[in-house]
């Protein structure tokens, strides 16, 4: 399926926005709770963080969702040069407010102290 540049915009935006969420949001949720639940929990939701965005996005604009993924597709050929600079700002807008969502929770739940000297 061809798909238009604005479809891949939104799709590339929207599916890093959402890994991002849920990759930074398992982070702030096992602070809150005194880190409790570990590397497990937080892999666990990145791992279905991913898949749900894959899922979601992969028939419009390959499920990139990482600039590295986005080189190794090109490299790979699978990826037209002039597509590149829509993915990589696509990309970056996803990931800067997917990863400013959490922030409040995580100041806010005191696990961004400044450290005592």
């Amino acid at each position: 399926m061809v798909s238009s540049n604005r479809v891949i915009f939104i799709s590339e935006l929207v599916g890093t926005f959402g890994l991002l969420v849920a990759a930074a949001g398992s982070l702030v949720y096992d602070g809150r709770v005194g880190g409790t639940l570990g590397p497990v929990f937080i892999a666990a939701v990145h791992f279905v963080g991913l898949a749900i965005v894959v899922y979601s996005f992969s028939k419009y604009s390959m499920a990139h969702f990482n600039p590295a993924v986005t080189i190794g597709f090109f490299i790979a050929g699978y990826t037209e040069r002039k597509k590149l600079p829509i993915y990589f700002i696509a990309q970056s807008i996803g990931a800067f407010f997917g990863s400013a969502l959490p922030l409040p929770g995580y100041a806010a739940g005191g696990i961004c102290q400044p450290p005592s000297f």
